[in-house]
């Protein structure tokens, strides 16, 4: 990444560079099964990464596509690159603190940007897992008036 660029060039899902092994902070890297040290160790790391390597299991699985690859760089408590890949439709949003975020798509670079939002307005997306959905969080979506449903 550059200042002019923050795209994560070194954090590519099919990565093998030499230039972006060396450039990388080193330290541990966490996934969902690895076995986490005690606590008196991890807390001592200074940088980490977090990886996901398929959020989703389950849709992945069903062939439904939603499904990701997250990796995620932590300094000291705090996370300060993000980076998640939908394989199904090549598409990828990461964020760098201090830089924004984005998403890449199409071979179409977008900065991702906030919207403020009352939830009496009209427009509201509401985004919450197929494979999880509970009747306490079908209540609370009952609760705002959706017209569309997406599968």
């Amino acid at each position: 990444m550059t200042r002019r660029s923050p795209r994560p060039t070194c954090v590519q899902i099919q990565s093998s560079s030499k230039d972006c092994r060396r450039s990388r902070p080193s330290g541990p890297s966490f996934r969902k099964k690895t076995p986490w040290a005690d606590y008196a160790t991890r807390s001592a790391y200074t940088h980490w990464w977090l990886v996901d390597p398929l959020d989703g299991t389950k849709e992945f699985i069903k062939r439904h596509g939603d499904f990701t690859v997250n990796i995620a760089l932590i300094e000291g408590q705090k996370p300060v690159l993000s980076v998640m890949y939908a394989p199904a439709i090549d598409q990828i949003y990461w964020a760098v603190r201090g830089q924004g975020s984005f998403t890449l798509a199409g071979g179409i670079e977008q900065r991702l940007e906030v919207a403020e939002f009352d939830p009496r307005q009209s427009g509201l997306r509401i985004v919450c897992s197929r494979s999880h959905l509970n009747p306490a969080t079908q209540a609370y979506i009952n609760l705002f008036e959706t017209r569309r449903r997406y599968p």
